[in-house]
């Protein structure tokens, strides 16, 4: 897991082809689903993204924790930092939130996303050679795009509606 500052991740972002508006939702066809607040399928989540986000292939996944501290009682910043300082990373958010990972960090991936779900903070993350991406809202909300439409739309479709309870 490597951590970069702003001005990191947008050096990162240019030499990978990318713009900071890569993520825009606005620009690309996005299906929207909500997320339960029960912590345990939060981290099933987390643990699938990771699997699709890393698919076993040799590229980087990057994820940005875009958003954090808008409910304070919701988070455990405490648990977060102690986590990256076990992973070489000492300084807070504010100065490093662009997270890359690689294919053999998937467990990494799976904790910052299962933390940054928990804790209701907005996350976008992609892999880089699929296209797959998402942006999970502290508005308790994911946002998918699938480049490659019915990859994994149906699981993912059936993993999201296991988010909700039925009414």
């Amino acid at each position: 897991m490597r951590v970069l500052t702003p001005s990191e991740a947008e050096k990162f972002l240019a030499d990978n082809r990318k713009s900071s508006a890569f993520l825009d939702r606005e620009s690309e066809e996005w299906k929207s689903y909500p997320l339960s607040p029960e912590a345990g399928k939060r981290t099933a989540l987390a643990k699938s993204l990771s699997g699709w986000l890393v698919e076993r292939n040799p590229n980087t996944v990057a994820v940005n924790i875009r958003q954090w501290s808008v409910r304070p009682g919701s988070e455990n910043l405490d648990l977060f930092y102690s986590y990256r300082k076990y992973r070489n990373e000492p300084r807070p958010l504010i100065e490093a939130a662009f997270h890359l990972f690689g294919p053999d960090e998937e467990s990494e991936l799976t904790n910052i996303l299962n933390l940054g779900l928990l804790f209701y903070w907005d996350i976008e993350a992609w892999n880089s050679a699929s296209g797959f991406r998402f942006f999970a809202s502290r508005d308790e909300y994911i946002d998918l795009y699938c480049p490659v439409p019915n990859r994994w739309e149906s699981q993912l479709a059936e993993l999201l509606a296991q988010q909700t309870d039925p009414v």
